[in-house]
């Protein structure tokens, strides 16, 4: 059960993340000054830790580090995404669906 409430977590966080991504690159700051991804928690998918009030950082197309929110101050130049205050919920239904020969 908790290895299934990982996997859906760990799915809702990957797909939150490119989400963020996409809308982040479509409206695209310059490349010198970054994004900054305030999330309520990040999941670390190798330990299975869970951090709250984190920051991803973004720089041109790619995440360059995660840190403390209270560590990561919004510089001028930078974009700020807030996420803090959303909630993402899901499953895996591959664990949760009948098996009746449906593929998923």
């Amino acid at each position: 059960m908790q290895k299934t409430v990982l996997h859906g977590r760990l799915a809702v966080s990957v797909l939150l993340i490119r989400v963020v991504m996409t809308v982040a690159m479509a409206q695209a700051p310059p490349a010198a000054s970054r994004t900054l991804i305030r999330a309520g928690h990040v999941l670390d998918v190798h330990s299975g830790k869970e951090s709250a009030d984190q920051t991803i950082i973004v720089t041109g197309d790619a995440i360059t580090a995660i840190s403390a929110t209270s560590a990561t101050p919004k510089q001028s130049q930078d974009r700020e995404i807030d996420l803090r205050s959303m909630t993402a919920a899901g499953f895996d239904r591959r664990a949760h669906a009948p098996d009746k020969g449906h593929q998923f």
